[in-house]
């Protein structure tokens, strides 16, 4: 009975640590989205499922300008998502291990759908070039502080990849559940992860005052590039 006992117990508490963590992530993801986005084709419903798939295909840029230009379109910003980079610790051990994940994006300063930031510079200023910018928590986790170089592997064809901390970068949903954010200047991020090709992963659009989700949604479905969906 008590082997019993102690099986539901921990089945329960692994459900609910399970539950907390995909909630934690939602949250992550929800707090980047904005009123619209077109992305590839095929990727999963949740909104970690949009942050953590891993696609080769990419989305060229002039659709950002095309699709830019549509009516309630208020603004249109390209995202290059990368996967693949890992921050390493001041005495070189990896941060995070194989827990909670590195998220590396291009940083811009677009609303989310609640109409906030998605993501802001704090004690610092934007990257550019070889330049980064780290969420305060990992930052000091790794024992960096802005000035210092942080020191980073890829899985791509730039191994190594060293940059400057120069700001700090606050997330608007709160909470990261132990990811780590990595921010770099759009062309960086081409540069690590798309071969340096002027494409992206994903496009967001913000809707202008009175347009509704669902009308933008309906407004870019016809102007899509091939094997994407908004």
């Amino acid at each position: 009975a008590d082997r019993v006992g102690h099986r539901r117990v921990f089945l329960a508490g692994s459900l609910v640590f399970t539950d907390t963590i995909d909630k934690s992530f939602d949250s992550i993801a929800s707090g980047g989205i904005p009123d619209a986005t077109v992305r590839l084709s095929g990727l999963g419903q949740g909104g970690i499922d949009q942050v953590m798939n891993v696609d080769s295909r990419t989305i060229p840029a002039e659709a950002v300008t095309e699709l830019s230009k549509l009516p309630g379109v208020a603004r249109a910003d390209g995202s290059v998502d990368g996967q693949g980079l890992f921050v390493l610790k001041k005495n070189g051990k990896l941060l995070g291990g194989t827990g909670a994940p590195t998220l590396t994006f291009n940083y811009n300063d677009a609303p989310n759908a609640a109409g906030q930031t998605a993501v802001t510079i704090e004690d610092g200023h934007v990257p550019a070039g070889d330049e980064v910018v780290l969420d305060r928590r990992s930052a000091d986790l790794a024992g960096y502080k802005i000035g210092d170089t942080v020191e980073m592997i890829t899985a791509g064809r730039e191994p190594r990849f060293d940059a400057a901390l120069v700001g700090y970068a606050k997330f608007s949903s709160g909470g990261l559940a132990g990811a780590t954010l990595v921010y770099v200047d759009t062309p960086t991020a081409q540069r690590l992860f798309v071969d340096g090709n002027d494409v992206y992963t994903s496009i967001g659009f913000a809707a202008e005052k009175g347009v509704s989700q669902k009308e933008l949604v309906a407004t870019l479905k016809p102007h899509l590039p091939e094997g994407t969906e908004a």
